[in-house]
């Protein structure tokens, strides 16, 4: 098996522009979940990011959830992948949540919270 896609959940550390960890914790852990079921793993790693917003620069703690599939999974599971950031994005109070897909980055925006 040719493992050599990569797909990275860049997980906030804020809502509302205020760093929450623990609401981070939460959803890194539910994207570990998720990255598992979908690919059979996936890894973290802390990171610091910053964005501007209405003329102010943000900085705050991210994670990177990623995890390497083949192009079928890629496939497979992209849009599950999209709609769980969608997701985030929603519950977190994001203008939207970054995941990036073979070094393309993509800005998912906020969607009605799904089940």
């Amino acid at each position: 098996m040719k493992l050599n896609k990569i797909i990275r959940l860049y997980v906030p550390g804020t809502i509302n522009n205020k760093i929450d960890l623990k609401a981070q914790v939460k959803w890194v852990d539910k994207a570990l979940d998720k990255f598992a079921d979908l690919f059979g793993g996936a890894t973290t790693m802390q990171a610091q990011g910053a964005w501007k917003t209405e003329g102010a620069i943000v900085k705050e703690p991210i994670v990177l959830v990623y995890t390497f599939t083949d192009e079928d999974g890629l496939l497979q599971h992209r849009e599950t992948v999209v709609e769980f950031a969608q997701r985030i994005a929603f519950e977190m109070k994001q203008e939207c949540v970054s995941v990036e897909i073979e070094g393309e980055l993509h800005f998912i925006y906020p969607a009605a919270k799904a089940a």
